[in-house]
């Protein structure tokens, strides 16, 4: 972090400026929707428009992280206090503070302190899944669960470190993003376990196993699956017990869908609702296609009928 400003618009607000967009990226996706109280003032964090901010003091409102020695005030500055020895009375520097390092004289070696946790300072784009089903998982499954946060690049089974893969992502952001939303999750009764590889991109090596049905290296950067090929990332969802489905046939049943899902090894969903088309230029598009909601009771239930189910014809 390196600036924030709080002010009082319709309650407390505030605007935090980040060293960088990945750093800010992973800050928004851990706490927005977050309660600070169990069960109350729960955050909703979303893009400024501004690029930088600008602080001139340092004290319980505003706060300058790169330039320790700004003053708490003006009567402070022009007095020529110590803004440290003689803090404003509330103010969050009621104690001396210790000079924060200014993120301009980094040395790159230093940058990952900076980062979101675990980020290095390379741009990284290849993530180390630990923790897999190995009678479960393959690379198209992989590729279903990573696929919702970026375009996927390669995923690639290590065959020496049973129940562990690498996925490279098309570019840091999209890699921060899916390791953000997956890292930690329940799939298959594991807990995944995501972190960035020393690796800058996957390699093949004569030990791949090609065979078409479930090769164990795969390249996914001309799949047309790959959500974002014409746009930019967006509708980008944490995990949840709900399930979005789209591009189904319009002859479909629910029971239908239901047992097309159950056919592909997922769990039955406590609920399955189709949207009703609405008028206009959409009408015609659900007219050729459905699309709606499926509900589980747990996320680990619908995550896993993400990976069964997801690209299936």
């Amino acid at each position: 972090v390196r600036r924030i400003v709080i002010f009082h618009k319709n309650g407390v607000q505030a605007l935090a400026e980040f060293d960088s967009p990945r750093s800010a990226l992973g800050a928004k996706m851990s706490l927005d929707g977050k309660d600070i109280y169990d069960g109350c003032c729960t955050l909703k964090i979303a893009f400024s428009k501004i690029d930088m901010l600008n602080v001139r003091f340092n004290n319980d409102k505003t706060c300058d992280f790169t330039n320790p020695n700004l003053p708490p005030s003006d009567r402070a500055m022009h007095a020529g206090l110590d803004p440290y020895t003689h803090p404003p009375m509330g103010s969050m520097f009621s104690q001396p503070v210790p000079p924060y390092p200014s993120l301009f004289a980094q040395r790159p070696h230093d940058m990952n302190l900076l980062s979101p946790i675990g980020v290095p300072s390379s741009e990284p784009t290849v993530l180390i899944v630990y923790n897999l089903d190995e009678m479960a998982m393959m690379c198209d499954r992989l590729f279903n669960l990573f696929c919702p946060y970026g375009n996927v690049m390669k995923i690639k089974l290590l065959l020496n470190k049973k129940g562990s893969a690498l996925v490279q992502m098309q570019d840091a952001t999209m890699a921060n993003t899916a390791l953000m939303n997956l890292n930690q999750k329940a799939l298959f009764g594991r807990t995944l376990e995501i972190h960035y590889s020393k690796h800058p991109c996957i390699t093949d090596s004569s030990r791949d196993v090609s065979s078409e049905e479930n090769p164990t290296c795969k390249d996914y950067s001309a799949s047309s699956l790959n959500r974002f090929l014409r746009s930019p990332p967006r509708h980008i969802y944490r995990p949840t017990s709900v399930l979005h489905f789209a591009n189904a046939p319009p002859e479909i049943t629910e029971q239908g869908l239901i047992q097309h899902l159950v056919s592909a090894g997922a769990a039955v969903p406590t609920q399955l609702r189709f949207f009703v088309p609405t008028a206009g230029a959409s009408a015609s598009y659900e007219r050729k296609t459905r699309s709606g909601l499926i509900y589980y009771s747990d996320q680990q239930a619908a995550m896993e009928t993400i990976v069964l189910a997801n690209n299936l014809r």
